[in-house]
């Protein structure tokens, strides 16, 4: 939003500019392209609304008259992503990996690994939230058919013995069990990770490793939901205070990760990125 002036009327109170909380992505879950909007408004300074009650300083909303030059729409916006890694040879096997892709359907395994908790969505607020992203987004994955029923790897058992991992490591200081190992090749890794049950007090660093022991495709994506996994970008390391699997480490290498949606603060739980949306987009082209 570099066209639009956030902080105008900021004093140090709640929800007293748009700088304070978030701004309800007007691209968020659209099924057409970013080229089917203008930017002809771009410059336009839009107008915003406060949701009420105790979500006011949390998030903002956009004016309802779709057809407003002040509405915020995605061609008032700029979809931006990063080529990054922990060296520049990882930023360039990036690059590599992402060109002249042929996803192997019959073969690619695409993992949603929850522990049964809700961190991946609940629909509240609706503004923000569409719901249980994981089933969602396996039931999208099923309905569509292109992928074999069981190449789309759904769990959601807790402890260590409900936590997948690959083949590229072993985790024997765990003190709950082995894990669940997949050593097939993923497209797909979306996983609540270091905030697993199963992951938390059990002696192991899997927390902070488990992504590096998968095998990935070309075009693999990965998107967890830890709040810090984008956090080590450019030399900086993952936040000391609260260890977790940075992306920058998933797609380190020559097989590592092509794509990773994650974040360097927190998001809270309620605007991760959809992984329905990702599968439709990266995979799909729906």
């Amino acid at each position: 939003m570099l066209q639009q002036s956030l902080d105008s009327g900021e004093a140090g109170a709640q929800a007293d500019s748009r700088a304070d909380g978030m701004i309800v992505n007007p691209y968020w879950r659209s099924v057409a392209t970013i080229n089917a909007y203008t930017t002809r408004n771009i410059l336009v300074t839009k107008l915003f609304g406060l949701p009420g009650g105790g979500n006011n300083g949390l998030f903002w909303l956009n004016a309802t008259n779709p057809n407003a030059t002040t509405t915020l729409l995605p061609g008032d916006i700029y979809l931006v992503c990063r080529i990054d890694g922990n060296t520049l040879a990882d930023a360039d096997g990036i690059v590599t990996r992402a060109q002249n892709l042929a996803i192997p359907m019959a073969t690619a395994r695409l993992l949603f690994d929850s522990d049964g908790g809700t961190i991946d969505g609940t629909g509240n607020p609706p503004q923000l939230d569409s719901g249980a992203d994981y089933t969602l987004s396996r039931n999208f994955l099923l309905a569509d058919g292109r992928f074999p029923t069981a190449n789309i790897v759904s769990d959601s058992a807790g402890n260590f013995t409900g936590f997948y991992i690959g083949p590229n490591l072993t985790y024997p200081s765990a003190t709950n069990g082995p894990p669940l190992v997949l050593p097939n090749p993923i497209l797909l890794l979306a996983s609540f990770g270091s905030n697993h049950s199963g992951v938390n007090g059990n002696g192991s660093n899997a927390g902070t490793t488990y992504a590096t022991s998968f095998n990935y495709l070309p075009g693999a994506v990965f998107n967890t939901i830890e709040s810090y996994n984008g956090h080590a970008f450019g030399g900086i390391g993952g936040n000391i205070l609260v260890p977790q699997q940075q992306a920058a480490d998933a797609m380190a290498g020559p097989g590592g990760a092509t794509f990773a949606a994650c974040n360097a603060w927190e998001p809270f739980a309620l605007s991760v990125a959809d992984n329905e949306q990702i599968c439709r987009n990266f995979f799909l082209e729906t």
